[in-house]
């Protein structure tokens, strides 16, 4: 087994960019853009600097705000524009560090495409060729240039001014997709869009990209972007002229439909935009209150429509968001992440957040993997996955239906509800037969309470002088009849088209982290806030004796307190939670919190089983310009003495600068070190041990500052 001294990488990384101690965590690469200064960092997902590049330019020229990396991301396009008003397109190589190819605008103050959409896919698939347009008073011109003979037009269609640019949104080696953007001032509820095919030279027009934030999954050719659909309920009067209500995501799936359609609706929220993620499984949405103030709130949506959570994240400025295989990363400024990620105070750049979606998404703020240098604003302009990955399922869109107000005479009542909305049942339709069938002939599957929730996962289908709708409640799916000619049976949940907010209780004591000695306290009091609608608490205690938790107890109570004698579990570290139950058996579970159980009069010896720390050594001050060197910044070497028998270690990371230490990250590695970049988590206070074969270390901390 190699082994690494921090002292070696203390003098050495001044000249070379380390490796990895843990590759085989890598999953992902990304790059990111500075247009301060020009430069690029290419980072992978463990926060590893790989590479810094300063992309190169004339002393009159002035950086542009977008630029677009090859899908490979081995290329990058830019535009400079110098004092003169003089615009040239450079394609740079990143692996080989020169640049591959130059077009000069042929008209000062043009204005170009990459102004508008610089992403990855307006390069051809195999990146040796670019999409590119630009704009001048007397016409637009749309160019294929070929990178490998060095900027050369292979292909070019043009206009008599329009008063428009066709922006390139993706290019497939064949076809130039685009949409043609007004160069006046003014919000527009949808755009002209338009295919230019190559190989005849025709130009047609399409409804693939009536948006500029349109989204690609170009393995599958799937493009969904959110748009204003008159079919379901327009709020955009409600808006008060600050924008149009998009109330729909629509997806072109060529497999499915020849035409857009909408696999979700929101006719409350407005949706700002929708991302493919998760290896294109899922789509993550952008949604904007219309009758409060919230807005950038994230929530995950299956292909099916259906809302698979709620992200914490709301009222946070996102400038990017890119699909990875197991989730998405976006990039922010350090300033407006600073209240989900207090250790960023003070960092003043920006950082790349990574969300993991394949497991728990609501309350899942993921992690800072990256953050630029103090004054920097390094942000995400590319991002990949390492490994192939397979195809999502493209035969999986849900289609939304859409309930006429006049139902056919004789047929029962049904209120307006579209794929992923929440279905209440009403008072009138209180033992409402659920059945595995739209058909009051089929097997009845339970019978539905009043007031009872569930989620509106297919329909609607008329059948025996019904309207029926597919309704799930996490464990059974089924059918139910909306409602007679009178009555209502089921009703919209008008808590909002997402998931009403979890009503989890807020805890209060212990506090976080507390040291409790028993001498003092044996009985151990516990409390939390009293939420709407619970019926019941359970409050969840678990041991921690050996490094992993492990489930002691669960103590049910009416009341929002609960006080035990701990002593009969044992002294050691504790963590505990507390679920709110409401009356049709929903939980809501809130956040672990940690504390320690003590017995001062008693002495414990040392494990003698646990790793034996080495570097850094427990109090050291590690400052910022001994991991840092010409913009780059490089990890901290974390190391201790391998153990025989043992495959996998932990490294734990905990922030202990507002006094209480709150649990960071844990690192999870087979060697006898770990790289930890420590400008991910900002200047402070910490202390990390390492855990192996059930026995934790001792505490080491250490200082990290300017």
């Amino acid at each position: 087994m190699v082994r690494r001294y921090f002292i070696i990488v203390f003098i050495f990384s001044w000249f070379f960019i380390p490796q990895k101690a843990d590759a085989q965590s890598v999953t992902w690469l990304a790059w990111t853009y500075d247009d301060l200064n020009g430069e690029m960092i290419q980072i992978d997902s463990s926060g590893f600097t790989h590479k810094s590049v300063i992309l190169p330019k004339n002393s009159n020229d002035t950086y542009p705000y977008n630029v677009a990396v090859s899908p490979q991301g081995d290329r990058v396009a830019y535009t400079l524009t110098n004092s003169n008003g003089d615009v040239a397109l450079y394609v740079y190589d990143l692996v080989g560090d020169v640049v591959l190819a130059q077009f000069y605008v042929p008209f000062s103050n043009a204005i170009d495409s990459l102004n508008f959409v610089a992403r990855p896919e307006i390069f051809s698939p195999d990146g040796s060729q670019i999409a590119y347009a630009y704009a001048h008073q007397n016409e637009w011109m749309l160019s294929i240039l070929d990178i490998n003979s060095g900027g050369q037009v292979v292909l070019q269609t043009s206009q008599q001014f329009t008063g428009e640019i066709p922006v390139p949104m993706w290019f497939d080696g064949f076809t130039v997709h685009v949409t043609m953007v007004p160069l006046a001032a003014g919000g527009f509820t949808s755009l002209n869009s338009f295919a230019w095919d190559t190989l005849s030279n025709t130009w047609q027009t399409t409804d693939f990209f009536p948006v500029l934030n349109a989204d690609i999954e170009p393995r599958t050719s799937e493009v969904i972007f959110p748009a204003l659909d008159t079919r379901f309920n327009d709020r955009t009067n409600d808006m008060l002229g600050v924008g149009v209500h998009y109330n729909s995501v629509q997806v072109y799936a060529p497999n499915i439909s020849p035409l857009p359609f909408p696999f979700y609706v929101d006719e409350i929220n407005t949706i700002d935009a929708a991302y493919f993620i998760q290896n294109g499984e899922r789509i993550l949405l952008q949604t904007t209150q219309i009758d409060g103030d919230s807005y950038g709130a994230l929530s995950v949506v299956e292909r099916s429509g259906a809302v698979a959570g709620l992200l914490p994240y709301e009222n946070l400025w996102i400038e990017r968001i890119m699909d990875v295989g197991d989730g998405f990363v976006f990039s922010t400024s350090t300033t407006e992440l600073e209240r989900f990620f207090p250790t960023l105070s003070g960092v003043n750049s920006s950082a790349i957040v990574y969300v993991s979606t394949t497991s728990q998404i609501q309350g899942n703020l993921g992690q800072v993997v990256f953050t630029g240098i103090h004054g920097t604003n390094p942000r995400l302009v590319w991002a990949q996955d390492i490994t192939n990955r397979n195809l999502p399922d493209t035969t999986s869109w849900g289609q939304v239906g859409v309930v006429s107000a006049n139902p056919p005479q004789g047929v029962g009542l049904s209120d307006s509800f579209v794929i992923g909305d929440l279905a209440r049942v009403t008072p009138e339709g209180n033992g409402l037969n659920l059945r595995d069938a739209p058909s009051i002939n089929a097997r009845t599957l339970r019978q539905l309470a009043e007031i009872e929730i569930l989620e509106v996962v297919g329909g609607p289908q008329t059948a025996d002088g019904f309207v029926w709708w597919q309704l799930s409640d996490g464990a059974i799916t089924g059918w139910a009849a909306a409602g007679d000619t009178s009555n209502l049976w089921l009703e919209v949940y008008r808590g909002g088209s997402l998931p009403p907010p979890s009503e989890a209780p807020t805890l209060y004591s212990p506090s976080p982290n507390q040291f409790i000695d028993a001498t003092t306290d044996a009985i151990v009091n516990f409390s939390w806030s009293d939420t709407p609608n619970a019926e019941q608490y359970a409050l969840e205690l678990d041991t921690c004796f050996t490094g992993s938790c492990t489930t002691a107890i669960a103590f049910y109570t009416n009341d929002p307190y609960y006080a035990e004698d701990l002593t009969k579990y044992g002294f050691g570290d504790y963590r505990w939670r507390v679920v709110a139950i409401d009356a049709v058996g929903n939980s809501y579970p809130s956040e672990y919190r940690n504390f320690t159980f003590v017995d001062s009069t008693s002495s414990v010896s040392p494990n003698n089983n646990a790793p034996i720390l080495l570097s850094p050594q427990d109090g050291d001050t590690i400052y910022a310009f001994q991991l840092s060197y010409n913009g780059q910044t490089f990890p901290l070497v974390f190391e201790w003495q391998g153990m025989s028998n043992v495959s996998e270690y932990v490294l734990e990371f905990e922030d202990c600068s507002n006094g209480n230490c709150l649990p960071l990250i844990a690192f999870y590695t087979p060697d006898w070190s770990y790289s930890v970049n420590l400008f991910d988590f900002g200047y402070g206070y910490y202390r990390w041990r390492v855990v192996a074969a059930n026995a934790a270390s001792e505490w080491r901390y250490l200082t990290f500052t300017e």
